[in-house]
């Protein structure tokens, strides 16, 4: 974590690394920080028995870069030919904006975003393309109607191959109409940007914080160092205190304050990522289930250990209101007939609920296991 804090606050060169390099550069491996730890490390006395490893690694991470934009451009062109705006979400942009090397931020695949009345036509042209839908659990009319995103790839039953997530929302699980009309002003509020050689969107730096900080602490229970990272840079740089002012009343508007002010607790107490006084003033004092979050999250984080078991308990400690907490988690544990006959299409009714339950008892062991 100390690794992480150093790299945004840009005071990588004077960072000392442990004694044990060897669990540092495995811990590195598990949060995707080993082209990071490679570029700090650089030139460094007593890392040459390990420079191989990490020279490897980023070739690893250039290698998947460069396949990622193969797959994206004729993509992107298609779309652009078409008058089809697209924003890069995530690494397609952070990478060249706010690290150090493009090539520090590994990539897995690049989520790209497009307005909702556009998913029919960009799903065609995807097919033009040779792009096909992941053959994953859920229909397609599944994620149009209650998801926010499809896979496309040219590998259909391998999702390890270089993939590209076209989201039409974001985190809808969790937002309700709110969110549409906050994603409706990052769309006014969109930059110009490129990506593969292309010209394409990317959401301004405050709505940029807002969705990194969604997607880290909503989507994935702070689950990765890496996206960790990614805050910490886009926060490092925000300088600007419209920008802030913007992407408070952003987390407002969705409800979720708590989760932009706890993100930055965590970064302030574990990661020595300092923001202005004045924006946490403004986020004001946690409530005991915005404190019970942090120290769910603490606590596991400063050992590096596992949160994934919170995915599901997590977003509820975060919102801003304790009845959309209820209400949520009323939606996730008794959804409705026509989310059950689509998320199950191979079930016969009633038999779905049966299904469901099952699996919402699966969470709750789980997440009261703590694993």
């Amino acid at each position: 974590m100390t690794l992480v804090g150093a790299y945004a606050a840009g005071h990588g060169g004077r960072w000392q690394p442990p004694a044990d390099l060897t669990s540092l550069i495995a811990a590195a491996a598990r949060h995707q920080l080993t082209p990071l730890l490679g570029t700090v490390l650089a030139d460094r006395p007593g890392a040459e028995p390990w420079a191989a490893t990490l020279r490897q690694e980023r070739y690893y991470t250039v290698r998947r870069q460069a396949q990622l934009a193969t797959l994206a451009g004729p993509y992107l062109d298609a779309l652009r030919a078409r008058g089809i705006p697209m924003i890069v979400l995530k690494g397609g942009v952070l990478a060249e904006r706010y690290y150090q090397r493009s090539d520090d931020r590994p990539m897995h695949d690049v989520d790209l975003l497009l307005r909702p009345g556009d998913v029919e036509k960009a799903l065609a042209l995807a097919a033009d393309v040779g792009l096909q839908r992941f053959d994953d659990a859920h229909t397609l009319d599944f994620d149009l109607r209650f998801d926010t995103k499809t896979v496309l790839t040219h590998h259909p039953h391998d999702l390890r191959q270089p993939s590209l997530d076209l989201h039409w929302a974001l985190v809808r699980d969790w937002l309700d109409a709110r969110g549409n009309a906050w994603l409706e002003t990052a769309w006014q509020r969109a930059e110009p940007a490129t990506f593969a050689g292309r010209p394409v969107l990317s959401l301004a730096p405050p709505d940029l914080l807002v969705h990194v900080v969604l997607h880290l602490a909503i989507q994935h229970a702070f689950e990765g160092l890496l996206w960790f990272c990614d805050v910490a840079l886009i926060a490092s740089a925000m300088n600007d205190p419209a920008d802030w002012d913007a992407s408070i009343s952003g987390a407002r508007s969705l409800g979720y304050g708590a989760a932009l002010g706890v993100t930055l607790d965590l970064l302030d107490d574990l990661f020595a990522v300092r923001v202005p006084a004045d924006v946490r003033r403004r986020l004001g004092r946690r409530s005991p289930r915005h404190a019970l979050a942090r120290r769910l999250v603490r606590r596991h984080l400063a050992r590096l250990e596992p949160l994934s078991h919170l995915e599901y308990l997590l977003p509820l400690l975060l919102t801003d209101g304790g009845g959309t907490a209820f209400g949520t988690a009323w939606r996730r544990v008794v959804p409705s007939r026509t989310w059950l006959e689509l998320r199950y299409p191979e079930t016969r009714w009633p038999m779905h609920y049966a299904r469901h339950g099952q699996a919402a008892l699966r969470f709750a062991v789980r997440t009261l296991r703590g694993r």
